[in-house]
């Protein structure tokens, strides 16, 4: 795949910005099939499924009549019928999605798939995660309604970050997602779940149900969880071996005094518990985490979205 450079947050804000983003978008999905999805309940329709037996009071145009002809037995033809596969994307912009980069990554990653569904004519929707965002954009088809998508993640960049900007609250949005989509849908979501800070807390066990909540419903999940090289390593400059650093949390904005050499190991352990806490939260196939890293490119995103989709056919 020839794939350009992710433009710079600067380009994206620029009045070119949401032909920039769209450009950008259909660049990397150039090449891909499109076409229409097979749904998997039964209808009738134009595609065989199966033969199965009729029951008393159908009607009889259904009837497999060259069949009964050979075996003597009332038959009825079963079609798959047409459908599109709607998604929903949920993309954290609490205000720990500021650092790092990690909020261009999930609009880019974001606006490339929404393309990519708009060209297999699938249904898309947005909504935020996080305190005081109360927009969504419903799942629709029209051209029209992924401009307006894609519009409303080029204002998200364009907004001024904010120190105490609220936390993500992952687990409601999916609880009222999960009840309100239509069966077997598809929910993706860009996060990098700070909304829980230690994995024995009871969030995990929020999310935890979340998540089997949307599995109950058939729907499937997959949750890129997206880290900036920072967060996955603690570091500073060694150069000047400061004796102190100070860190900002800009979901409370709180901060705290550290020495960096003394608490790095410990750091690194509680990353660790962070990553396994995540990993046993998957239920494959329909509900996945792929870890991403804010300064990867945006294409990672792609190869585990199309599997998925390509199993919802």
């Amino acid at each position: 795949m020839n794939e350009l450079p992710a433009p710079s947050l600067t380009e994206l804000l620029s009045p070119q910005g949401l032909e920039h983003l769209s450009l950008y978008a259909n660049h990397l999905i150039s090449g891909t099939l499109t076409g229409y999805h097979s749904a998997p309940y039964q209808g009738f329709s134009v595609e065989y499924a199966e033969h199965r037996p009729y029951v008393a009071g159908e009607s009889l145009r259904f009837v497999d009549w060259k069949l009964y002809a050979k075996t003597d037995k009332l038959m009825v033809r079963t079609t798959r019928a047409e459908t599109n596969l709607q998604c929903t994307f949920l993309v954290d912009r609490s205000a720990s999605m500021r650092m790092g980069n990690k909020d261009v990554f999930s609009v880019l990653a974001t606006a490339t798939l929404v393309q990519l569904l708009g060209k297999q004519r699938d249904a898309v929707g947005l909504e935020w995660i996080g305190e005081g965002t109360q927009r969504a954009w419903p799942c629709k088809t029209s051209a029209a309604h992924r401009h307006e998508i894609i519009q409303a993640l080029r204002d998200y960049l364009g907004e001024t970050p904010k120190i105490n900007g609220g936390k993500t609250a992952l687990s409601d949005a999916l609880h009222a997602l999960a009840e309100k989509s239509p069966r077997r849908s598809m929910i993706v979501v860009f996060t990098d779940f700070w909304d829980v800070e230690h994995p024995e807390e009871q969030n995990w066990e929020n999310l935890k149900r979340a998540l089997e909540h949307a599995r109950s419903r058939h729907h499937w999940v997959l949750l890129f969880r997206v880290w900036s090289p920072e967060e996955s390593l603690l570091q500073w400059d060694k150069r000047t071996n400061p004796p102190w650093i100070e860190l900002l949390d800009p979901e409370t904005g709180k901060t705290i005094k550290i020495q960096p050499s003394a608490v790095q190991k410990e750091y690194s352990l509680a990353m660790r518990e962070r990553q396994d806490a995540l990993h046993h939260l998957q239920q494959p196939p329909s509900v996945q985490i792929f870890p991403l890293d804010s300064m990867d490119s945006v294409a990672h995103a792609l190869l585990p979205f199309l599997l998925a989709h390509q199993k919802l056919k």
